[in-house]
């Protein structure tokens, strides 16, 4: 009993030591002399470690790389003002960068005398991952311009510089564009949104931001949250993918809210109008898509497709009252076919329309065969010919 006791007291005694950590860190990482070697002893005692040891123990790992760091640097700097190509290793320089980052996180106190140095040292982690990026190198790449990025937002740094850093937003729009290239859309979404925070590189990170962001929605409340950024961004740029989306996933309520918004706040809109009409023609309102159509042309005469599905909704509308009208023996009352033939001939119009804007029927190809087969419903079988021969159907 009394051995089982003392070996008790021994075990907490021994956990009692090791709460208290390693006050003689920084000095035993210094003595290694050697970064790699430095940071395996450093790490294999962080648990033990309370954040002010940690941080000085980040201290000497930069202390002890800054001396190669430094003259990575200077070779950089002589490279660039020669105009040199020759090889440098940035290695060093992230090191010192990496290490100095981390013990600021811990509050620790820096050495003053490199704190200076440090920041310009910078600029080498772009040129590094620019190097790496030429080479297809992603991970290398990112791992460069993220310690540029997340450096940018140290306490140390921004303290030397003093001014807004021109280089962060688009070295994050970068790191954005890698993770959406390695596919972790949840990395690219971190990074694009400090890009999208800077005007200088939004417009560039859009595309991949969003891109990530949309490879990331699962639910309907992902994409609802989504659209609502789209709109604290810019409302009236991503309009059309915003009432896309919500069509896509049964919201037309909110859609056509945001359409009667859009609309009364700015009548000229031509695309409110169109989406709107988009809606409606595919839920067979054809009056109400019809009316949407005519305002879009009205704003823009030139636009083919919004021509075309005018000519759409109004011959299909045509189409509905024949057969509305047509009676058990399949017989049309003469007022109701005039109806009937002249809303055909206001489809006919549309389709006219796009003849003139389409000629070569590339922007939509089977305007032909549908004005065809509208002149043939109205009797002008000459007109239906000429539409054949042009297509070569004879």
């Amino acid at each position: 009993m009394k051995k089982i006791f003392i070996t008790m007291l021994a075990a907490v005694a021994a956990t009692a030591s090791f709460a208290q950590g390693n006050p003689k860190i920084e000095k035993e990482v210094k003595a290694t002399k050697e970064y790699n070697a430095g940071k395996t002893l450093l790490e294999g005692q962080y648990a033990s470690l309370t954040d002010e040891q940690k941080g000085a123990g980040h201290n000497a790992l930069v202390e002890i790389v800054y001396p190669n760091a430094s003259k990575a640097f200077d070779t950089w700097q002589i490279n660039s003002t020669m105009g040199k190509n020759d090889p440098v290793d940035f290695q060093p320089i992230y090191q010192a960068i990496d290490e100095a980052v981390k013990a600021d996180e811990l509050n620790a106190k820096f050495h003053k005398k490199n704190q200076d140095r440090l920041a310009n040292f910078r600029i080498p982690l772009i040129v590094a991952g620019q190097n790496y990026l030429q080479v297809n190198d992603y991970d290398n790449a990112f791992e460069y311009m993220k310690l540029y990025v997340t450096s940018g937002f140290s306490s140390l740094f921004k303290e030397v510089a003093g001014e807004k850093d021109a280089n962060i937003g688009n070295v994050a729009r970068l790191c954005c564009a890698i993770m959406y290239q390695k596919e972790n859309y949840a990395e690219g979404i971190k990074y694009g949104e400090i890009a999208m925070a800077d005007t200088a590189s939004r417009a560039d990170a859009e595309p991949y931001y969003f891109a990530c962001i949309e490879k990331q929605l699962k639910t309907k409340d992902d994409t609802l949250k989504y659209i609502k950024k789209m709109e604290e961004i810019d409302a009236k740029k991503y309009f059309a993918r915003m009432m896309s989306l919500y069509n896509s996933i049964g919201e037309t309520e909110l859609a056509n809210k945001l359409l009667d918004e859009e609309i009364a706040r700015n009548p000229q809109n031509k695309m409110a109008y169109a989406v709107k009409g988009e809606n409606a023609m595919q839920n067979r309102e054809y009056d109400v898509a019809i009316a949407n159509f005519k305002k879009v042309v009205e704003l823009d005469p030139s636009f083919t497709a919004v021509w075309f599905n005018l000519g759409v909704c109004t011959s299909q509308k045509g189409f509905d009252l024949n057969e509305k009208y047509t009676d058990s023996k399949g017989k049309l009352p003469a007022d109701k076919a005039a109806e009937v033939q002249g809303v055909l001939k206001e489809a006919i119009v549309a389709y006219e329309k796009v003849r003139e804007l389409d000629p070569n029927h590339e922007q939509i190809s089977n305007w032909p065969v549908q004005l065809r087969m509208l002149y043939n419903a109205v009797g002008e079988t000459a007109k239906a010919q000429e539409i054949t021969n042009m297509l070569g159907d004879n």
